[in-house]
């Protein structure tokens, strides 16, 4: 299993799998703090997301995966919850990487189109001013000004361009991108 993960954190999972028989891989993070790996028991694999301690009551991420799972969105099932090592073991929905697709597939396209109509998909969804947490408390949700939604569109062009075209953006196209979001 190599040192991927702490002691406790493989007695919590043994914990939740019945089992101290498995494997850890890391597995690529997003762009917050977040900890990834796939945990691997036989034939079957989940994903252990890590973070900081939390509790339920105050954790958002609870309480979007429920609000898209009730909205019909394929997110993963949260298997267990382990607040205390800031921990949840999820539902394994595979290993496709959208960028490594996009530079092996020679139907660009079609990839394009599907992650198009997710966004739109969930674009069309109701957005509550408030989410019922796992127990039974509110969350409302911080607004989204267009400064904080400039940064997130700016991150498109800082990471997703260089991963795709394999070097940085230029600053017409930087400039024209920014004129068109603006």
């Amino acid at each position: 299993m190599g040192d991927l993960v702490s002691p406790d954190i493989k007695n919590w999972i043994s914990a939740q799998i019945g089992t101290p028989e498995f494997a850890i891989v890391q597995l690529a993070g997003d762009a917050s703090a977040r900890r990834y790996h796939r945990v691997i028991q036989d034939e079957k694999t989940f994903v252990l997301m890590s973070w900081e301690p939390f509790s339920q009551a105050d954790y958002p991420f609870l309480s979007v995966q429920r609000h898209f799972s009730h909205c019909h969105v394929q997110v993963p099932e949260i298997v267990a919850i382990g607040e205390s090592l800031g921990l949840l073991l999820l539902e394994d929905l595979g290993d496709c990487v959208f960028n490594q697709e996009i530079a092996n597939s020679g139907a660009q396209h079609v990839l394009w189109r599907q992650g198009v109509e997710t966004l739109l998909a969930l674009r069309a969804l109701p957005v509550p001013e408030r989410m019922t947490l796992p127990d039974g408390s509110q969350y409302s949700l911080p607004q989204q000004d267009r400064a904080c939604l400039t940064i997130d569109a700016e991150l498109l062009i800082d990471w997703d361009w260089p991963a795709v075209k394999g070097n940085p953006i230029d600053d017409d196209a930087r400039r024209d991108f920014l004129a068109i979001w603006n």
